[in-house]
Order: C-alpha cells, then sequence, then structure tokens
C-alpha cells in the first residue's frame, strides 16, 4: 500500500489573513512587503491577489479593496482563476484582526521558507539517488550548501537601522576590540600606506601577465599575514599543494626554490629547510588544490572562515574557476563567478583576494605597464573589486634591465588614492619585498 503524499507546508488561513487585512488597511502594505513577496504564497490565487494588491499600491492607487481588486483581476483576465468575486468576499471575512497583519505575514514567509528547504533536499535526493560520476558528488553536495544557505539568508530582512544607533555600536567595537578593526596590515609598508590595508568584505584583484609572478608575490603575502596571526587560504588551481608549500618553504627558510624541491644538496640548506617548514607548518595557514568550481570553492571558503576563522582567502586564479552554468558566454561565466566571490566576502566577513589574468592586447603596445581596461573579462572584475593591484616586472619589457625589481600599480581603491608602490623581486626564493 503506496503512503499517502504529503502536502508541503503551508497555512492558508494565514494568506487569506494578510490579504483581508491589506484590503481593511492598505497601509499595513509597508510591514507585509518587507517580509512577502507573490512566490511566499503556496495558494495560486492569493499569489494573484497580492501581485494584483502590490501592482495597484505602486502605481498610486488608495483606498483598495475586495471590489477594486475583483475590477483589477477582471481587467487582467483573473477574475475567474481566483475564484471570482465570492472567493475576495470569504477573505474580506477570514481577518481576526487587520493590525495583526505583520503577524501573518511571518506565518506565511515561514511556511514559504519551509518549502524552499524541502525542494532543496528532494532535488539532491533525487540526484544522490541517480548513478553519477564520483567527482559530480562534491558537486551535489555544494549545491545542498549553498541552496540551504540561501533559504536561511532569506529570513534576515533587517530594517534599516539610524545612524544614532550604528555610529554608537563602531565606536564601542573600535574603541573595545581592536583585533576586529576593519582593515588587516598587509606587511607591505607602501601598499599599507595607500590603501589602508584590506578588510572583511573586500574584494581586492591581483592581475598581471603571464610569468610575471603573481602566484609568487600571494605566496610573499600569505606568509605576511600569517606571521601576523591572520590565518589565511590559498586556494591554488593552477599548482598542487606541495608545489604552493615549496614556495613557501622556500622563502621562509632562505634557500632557493630548486633547492627546497630537491630536500636541499647539503646539511646546512636540509637543516633550513627543516625549520621553514616548521615554522611554516606552525603557522595560520591552509591551502586548498581541489577541483576549482564555483559552488564547491563558495561553500569550502564558507566553511573554512567558519571553522578555521579565515581572514583572506587567495584564489589563483580566477579564470579557472569553472562557472556554474557553462552554457552561457565566457563573459557571463566570469560575471558569475566574480559576483558569487564578493558575495561570499561579504557574507563570511573575509579578504578575498583573487588573481586574474590580463588580456593579449598589452603585449602590442609600446608601453607594456598594465592597466585597468586590461582586466580580461574587465567588466564585472573591476565592477566588483574593491582595490585591483597590477604587478608589473620591467625587466620582462626591457632587454638587458636587470630582473631584481618590480612594480605594484594600485589602479583602483574604493577607499582611498591610488599610487605605485616598488618591490624588490628575488628570483631564487621566488619572493618580492620592498
Amino acid at each position: 500500500m503506496q503512503p499517502e503524499a504529503r502536502l508541503p507546508p503551508q497555512n492558508l488561513v494565514a494568506e487569506q489573513s494578510v490579504l483581508g487585512s491589506l484590503f481593511l488597511r492598505n497601509s499595513a502594505v509597508d510591514e507585509v512587503a518587507s517580509i512577502l513577496s507573490a512566490s511566499d504564497f503556496y495558494s495560486d490565487k492569493n499569489q494573484r491577489i497580492y501581485s494584483a494588491f502590490i501592482g495597484m499600491w505602486e502605481s498610486g492607487q488608495r483606498g483598495i479593496d475586495a471590489v477594486t481588486i475583483a475590477e483589477q483581476l477582471n481587467r487582467l483576465g483573473q477574475l475567474d482563476e481566483i475564484g471570482g468575486v465570492p472567493y475576495l468576499m470569504e477573505i474580506n471575512e477570514a481577518v481576526p484582526n487587520a493590525g495583526s497583519a505583520k503577524y501573518y505575514a511571518n506565518i506565511v514567509r515561514n511556511k514559504a521558507r519551509q518549502r524552499a528547504a524541502i525542494n532543496v533536499l528532494t532535488d539532491s535526493l533525487e540526484s544522490l539517488y541517480s548513478p553519477q560520476p564520483d567527482d559530480e558528488i562534491d558537486r551535489t553536495l555544494a549545491k545542498v550548501e549553498t541552496g540551504l544557505h540561501r533559504v536561511i539568508e532569506s529570513a534576515q530582512r533587517n530594517e534599516p537601522q539610524p545612524t544614532s544607533v550604528l555610529a554608537v555600536d563602531l565606536l564601542a567595537q573600535m574603541t573595545t576590540d581592536r583585533s576586529s578593526q576593519r582593515f588587516i596590515k598587509t606587511g607591505y609598508a607602501g601598499i599599507d600606506q595607500t590603501t589602508g590595508g584590506i578588510g572583511p568584505g573586500k574584494v581586492v584583484v591581483l592581475a598581471a601577465r603571464t610569468s610575471h609572478g603573481k602566484t609568487a608575490f600571494v605566496c610573499s603575502l600569505a606568509l605576511r599575514l600569517a606571521r601576523a596571526g591572520n590565518p589565511c587560504l590559498i586556494a591554488s588551481y593552477e599548482q598542487n599543494w606541495d608545489e604552493i608549500l615549496y614556495r613557501l618553504i622556500a622563502i621562509e627558510s632562505r634557500v632557493q626554490l630548486k633547492s627546497v624541491e630537491v630536500g636541499g644538496t647539503a646539511p646546512d640548506e636540509r637543516y633550513a629547510i627543516a625549520e621553514g617548514c616548521n615554522a611554516v607548518g606552525l603557522m595560520p595557514l591552509f591551502i586548498d588544490d581541489s577541483q576549482p568550481d564555483e559552488l564547491a570553492l563558495v561553500t569550502m571558503l564558507r566553511l573554512a572562515a567558519r571553522k578555521h576563522g579565515i581572514k583572506v582567502a587567495v584564489i589563483d586564479y580566477l579564470q579557472l574557476v569553472e562557472p556554474r552554468d557553462r552554457r552561457v558566454i565566457r563573459e557571463q561565466q566570469v560575471t558569475g563567478v566574480s559576483r558569487s566571490l564578493k558575495k561570499i566576502a561579504l557574507e563570511a566577513g573575509i579578504c578575498v583576494l583573487v588573481l586574474s589574468q590580463l588580456n593579449r592586447g598589452v603585449e602590442h603596445r609600446d608601453d607594456k605597464r598594465p592597466r585597468l581596461a586590461d582586466l580580461r573579462e574587465s567588466g564585472a572584475i573591476e565592477q566588483d573589486a574593491d582595490q585591483v593591484w597590477l604587478l608589473h616586472r620591467p625587466s620582462k619589457d626591457v632587454p638587458g634591465e636587470y630582473d631584481d625589481h618590480g612594480e605594484l600599480i594600485i589602479a583602483k581603491n574604493r577607499s582611498g588614492p591610488c599610487g605605485l608602490v616598488k618591490l624588490k623581486w628575488n628570483a631564487h626564493l621566488t619572493e618580492f619585498t620592498e
């Protein structure tokens, strides 16, 4: 005997009470509309009535009741579909208290959230029961996590707060908890003087041409951040975890990278490598080199922030992250990834430092110093970024110039001025210093 199908969570009485409250007291829309959208109603009839009411209210109409709603629905050809005037009269009589519109709206909203969570889990169960490659399982689980988080987020409809409250809270935070200050110092004096540092909720883009040292720079930066006690994650999709670790150990041990990769060629080198390995191992550093899927990446960053207190996440690099929708054009794919990174930065309270490629056009200019417009698929990246850093090594373009220096061009900075920071480049250690 087949079990009876269960109805999704819903409360039709509460839905009618919301609508009836709006009919009797139009001004209740200010409370209700901040809580409910039409799709939150379970009943299709109630969805149509609510949409008609909101449409009339936004067009400036007042004194909206069952009669005027009936006229509007009739013009839209939907009056018969909602049960006609008798159903609207039924709603009018169903309101226990028109002053409780917000209470009724919260009941409807909570039922909608329950249904949304059920839909996420149901779809996921169907996917998990279906045959799928092993590498698809993580993607399915990531979709579950992201979907449920969206349901949780949907309840966070906070009202605007007056500055009288916000300013007091901010002052208390600044004076009582120095660790919660907005900006984290990078350890590079020139960068910190120009930008003030990097902060939670921010996206910083580091772009450079191929082989100009993007990965080397962020490894140097990650060590400086970690030495100062700031947990840092490097998500590398171009190099494996051991290649990243070799770079970190080379910088920390002061042994050139080639020697680190073979374990040292002399006793003093082996000792320094061991010391460097131990020092790096004690730092709050994390490395991820798993499949660069957008959903999995967002899930991993959220977990790392919650579990390990990550303050800075390095993504190496943007164009290697696989988008959610591979059917759209490339620029839209990159836009989607860029927006996801900005959203997780705000949500998790971390700084996301994302590496990016430059367009090939720079190669054909006489002046090959990079510009903001050189960002590949630059529209969304430039728009979402709070800061854009462009890394340049002049020796790559000038024959005979000694390869011991570089430039970091701060091409965009929402919180302050732009500028240029001069760097030293140590090719043996693959390290950038002041």
